[in-house]
């Protein structure tokens, strides 16, 4: 397991029909507005959701209606952790044989909701041999394996809160549409969970929890949304989430990524900016229901003239996004030997989080909190990071929270801090909104010379809370996701 995505590699409530109870619960709150949910309708929502696995997506507006104490309720009554239920599985091909060589678009995935076997959102990507989502006629490089075929490193995707929590018995849930290829039971926290891959089976799940148009660069997803420049993905428009008291205001104002160095001597040092200098083109977009994957190509540019490229694929998730970047410059280990002090700077930059929590992994206490108060406190002080103990915490107070983890090659960077600002006088003259309140950075000093290949993943997660183990225990969980184990059919 990868520790943050359950990732197989190579080696490595019957009384009423959903229908009638999902009217039910509808019924009882159409007119409702946000914090006007009681009790009595809570828990008819979370009845209806128990049966029907995207009905907080199908019913949006119940989703905005849901105080965080009543969203945090209706994931735990479901017997989900609060991290399990923006986990997403990811599954490749020769990890599931007797799917490996089936034709995509007869394979889809189901779960046992509501006494019977309902199909979940899923999506399969294929890749190509750069290790991109591959995409038939816009992809440069060719694809590993077969074009719409489910093999080689084709992954399969769907989300772990969508299981069931009843494991498949054709004497209760009928006969399967289609043929059940694959029996994935998946175990965490002492709790058992199952979903099932079919071939044959027509019917499909139309929730679409991601979506993000390249041409207007906006992303509106089940949790939370976004808007980026179309010619420059970087260049942040919006950013707001769909849940808690604060949902239609603005909270990330925007995120900023700098590289400097000297060349042979400290001075002077040549700086590039995602301002003025780094443009992150958007190549391509493969937009599936689950996640959509987003290809960049940051360009270095002086006097307008490219010096090297940066490669990303951005991964969109309805509670997350993951930011792969492979810095792959032609010639780089020749350029690291003339390279002096250089620095690569990442930081996100929030608006008015005021009377927000914040922790790092390698404060002096992390299991405590600082609060965002526009000074610096003690803690606050003593927040650090390192390759070891890297990850971050910052919860709203508004419905959402923020998780993130920097995963960096052991050996790279030379130095690395993590920058953080409470101080509504920092201005920068990058910023739409003036003043740290607050502002998280990364800051990467020092490249491994003789090497200029290099690959970091950030990993952004926006739970409603990191539940009651607080960021300690939602950390142990990102290390140990759901345990999954593939059946060649139910009960086998």
């Amino acid at each position: 397991m990868d520790g943050t995505i359950t990732r197989l590699r190579r080696g490595s409530w019957q009384a009423l029909r959903p229908a009638g109870l999902l009217a039910l619960a509808w019924a009882g709150t159409a007119s409702a507005g946000y914090g006007d949910i009681t009790a009595a309708e809570l828990n008819r929502h979370i009845e209806a959701y128990r049966d029907q696995p995207t009905y907080l997506h199908d019913h949006p507006q119940v989703l905005r209606n849901l105080t965080p104490p009543q969203l945090a309720q209706a994931i735990e009554a479901l017997e989900l952790t609060h991290y399990s239920y923006l986990h997403p599985v990811i599954a490749e091909a020769d990890t599931l044989p007797t799917a490996a060589g089936k034709a995509i678009d007869t394979l889809s995935v189901a779960a046992v909701r509501g006494g019977e076997l309902v199909p979940i959102p899923f999506q399969i990507d294929e890749r190509d041999t750069e290790g991109w989502a591959y995409i038939e006629g816009a992809s440069e490089a060719p694809p590993v394996g077969t074009p719409g075929v489910f093999d080689a490193q084709d992954e399969l995707v769907f989300m772990y809160r969508d299981t069931g929590e009843d494991a498949y018995d054709a004497a209760h849930h009928g006969a399967p549409a289609g043929q059940i290829l694959h029996e994935l039971r998946f175990t965490h926290e002492g709790r058992t969970r199952y979903a099932y891959l079919l071939q044959g089976d027509d019917r499909r799940s139309t929730a679409d929890y991601v979506s993000f148009d390249a041409t207007t660069g906006q992303s509106r997803n089940t949790y939370y949304q976004f808007a980026v420049s179309p010619q420059n993905f970087l260049d942040f428009k919006d950013f707001r989430a769909n849940v808690g008291p604060t949902q239609d205001a603005r909270v990330l104002d925007t995120i900023y990524v700098e590289l400097a160095t000297g060349v042979i001597s400290p001075w002077p040092r040549l700086s590039f900016d995602s301002v003025d200098n780094i443009k992150a083109e958007l190549v391509r977009v493969k937009d599936g229901p689950v996640r959509a994957l987003t290809l960049l190509k940051l360009r270095i540019v002086v006097a307008n003239i490219p010096v090297f490229n940066i490669w990303s694929e951005v991964t969109v998730y309805d509670q997350g996004i993951v930011l792969p970047v492979s810095i792959r410059i032609p010639g780089g280990e020749v350029l690291t030997r003339v390279l002096n002090k250089p620095r690569f700077y990442l930081a996100l930059d929030f608006k008015d989080i005021q009377g927000g929590h914040v922790n790092a992994a390698g404060s002096a206490d992390p299991a405590s909190y600082a609060v965002v108060d526009g000074k610096l406190s003690a803690l606050e002080k003593t927040v650090t990071i390192s390759h070891e103990k890297n990850w971050l915490w910052l919860a709203s107070q508004r419905g959402w929270d923020l998780w993130a983890r920097f995963d960096l090659p052991p050996d790279w960077p030379e130095q690395l801090d993590l920058r953080y600002e409470d101080d509504p006088g920092a201005t920068t003259d990058w910023e739409n909104f003036p003043g740290a309140t607050p502002r998280v950075g990364v800051d990467a000093r020092g490249f491994p010379v003789g090497k200029l290949d290099i690959s970091l993943d950030a990993m952004l997660w926006f739970p409603d809370t990191v539940g009651a183990g607080g960021p300690l225990g939602f950390a142990q969980e990102v290390r140990n996701p759901p345990a999954l184990q593939v059946r060649a059919a139910p009960g086998g």
